[in-house]
Formats: C-alpha cells, structure tokens, sequence
C-alpha cells in the first residue's frame, strides 16, 4: 500500500512570537521538506531578530514551538496532552558553535503549544546559552 509509509507528523514552528520583516515563525529544519509558512509576502527573506533591544538590553526569544495548525480557529484544535512529551534543543550561534541546551519534558500549555517552564528555552538569548556551556 502506497499509504502504508506516511509517517504521522505534527510540524512545529519556531520564534512564531516575533516579527522579522513581516515573516512570524520559522519551520524546523527536519519538517521542511513536509510543511511551508505562507506569509503572503511577495518577497523571501532570511528570519533575523535583534539581540538588543532600543537600551542595549539583551533580548529573550521563546525557543518553544508554536502548533502552527492550531492557530488559525480554536474550535478546530487537537485536544493535546500538553503534560506528556519532550523537546530537545540545540542552538547554533553565527559562529558556527552549537550548544545543547538537552531534552526538556513538556509540563503544560503555553499559547498554542507546550511549554516546558524551563528559562532555558522560555527565555533563551545568547548570553543566556554562553553561560549554560
């Protein structure tokens, strides 16, 4: 059967909180040969979000995942466990380093997907991953 090896998948998006050039979110790299954002703008570019905000203070990004298809009508939802499962994490800076920040369990909802409670990832910034090494 032709059908017999789909793989079930949910795609997550990443950083979907944030605004960069018009863009809300980006597709984890093992989901997007499977799943597209479609932000209607006319022309591509690369996700770039500031470090610093207007004070020179250090910003903090969710590196949660956001349920994409849950966003768009709450009736529609999928009734999740959001107390079961984990995440793991793996951040790679512009210097080409990566760190891993390990498996989180996930503990409960968070918006329009799971949170593992964890500052690690619920306010992750560059600084914050340098000191976790």
């Amino acid at each position: 059967m032709a059908g017999a090896s789909i793989q079930p998948r949910i795609p997550w998006v990443l950083l979907n909180n944030y605004n960069s050039n018009g863009y809300h979110g980006v597709v984890a790299d093992e989901d997007q040969p499977y799943f597209a954002i479609s932000p209607r703008n006319l022309i591509h570019d690369d996700i770039i979000l500031p470090r610093f905000d207007a004070t020179n203070k250090p910003i903090t990004y969710s590196l949660e995942p956001t349920f994409f298809a849950d966003t768009n009508d709450a009736c529609w939802n999928i009734p999740w466990d959001y107390a079961s499962g984990e995440m793991s994490v793996e951040v790679t800076g512009p210097d080409g380093a990566t760190v891993s920040l390990g498996k989180l369990p996930f503990v409960r909802q968070s918006g329009n997907g799971p949170t593992t409670a964890r500052a690690a990832v619920t306010a992750w910034n560059r600084r914050r991953t340098a000191r976790t090494r």
